[in-house]
């Protein structure tokens, strides 16, 4: 089985080593049996970027995702398409805000984005930042990250996150980043596959690998595991304590 990675913006949009998500997927469907390919997307660059299975970006400053959003417009349509195709998505950071229908800046300045989920994102001059811990609905194992933003994203249809810690789409605890189809956006950086190491095999499913049947011996990677028990532990704590 042969799965078509591209990494999107990585030169300009790799906050907190958000290349690092790609790297150890890459890693994980290897030792998981199947070929991977993975291509990369840079600013100003000109491709065909139709046909891959697994679509992703990171996050950066808001000058950054300003730059990246002007190029990625070009792509829209071919975007739109991949996610109404059921290829999978992830945008990670501020990137998220990207899959919306607009950003609006600090400065009151409007920016047309992709327009893939309906929903709207406003910057504001206050910095949002924190540790988090949120439950998905189709994994049975709480999520870690991290969140460093200063925007409030009103109108998502379908929430990827219920938050336990942290600051999601418009306040404190409530529903995070968003979904549709096999896209999905959210703040949670970290960055969040390193950190749970659980997702590894959720995209692996999305990607069409049948972990169970074509890999029983499932990969397992134990810097991971105790990273994210560790931080687990300790978030769990903290909320225990307040």
């Amino acid at each position: 089985m042969k799965i078509r990675i591209l990494h999107m913006y990585g030169d300009i949009m790799n906050f907190y080593g958000e290349y690092a998500n790609i790297s150890i997927l890459e890693r994980y469907l290897v030792d998981c049996g199947a070929e991977v390919e993975v291509d990369t997307l840079s600013l100003y660059e000109d491709k065909d970027i139709s046909g891959y299975d697994f679509y992703y970006m990171g996050s950066g400053t808001e000058d950054s995702q300003k730059t990246a959003l002007a190029q990625l417009m070009k792509y829209k349509d071919i975007l739109k398409k991949m996610s109404d195709d059921g290829k999978t998505i992830l945008f990670t950071g501020n990137a998220f805000e990207l899959l919306g229908s607009k950003i609006t800046d600090a400065n009151g300045n409007e920016y047309d984005a992709l327009g893939i989920g309906g929903f709207e994102t406003t910057e504001k001059n206050k910095r949002i930042t924190g540790d988090c811990l949120a439950k998905n609905d189709d994994c049975e194992d709480i999520f870690i990250g991290f969140v460093n933003k200063c925007s409030i994203t009103k109108g998502v249809e379908k929430p990827m996150f219920k938050m336990m810690m942290g600051y999601g789409n418009e306040c404190e605890l409530g529903d995070e980043g968003f979904v549709r189809l096999n896209t999905m956006g959210t703040h949670l950086i970290g960055p969040i596959i390193i950190k749970n190491p659980h997702f590894l095999k959720f995209i692996a499913g999305k990607l069409g690998l049948d972990i169970k049947k074509e890999f029983p011996k499932q990969p397992t990677y134990e810097y991971m595991t105790k990273s994210y028990q560790t931080g687990l532990k300790e978030l769990k704590n903290r909320i225990e304590q307040n």
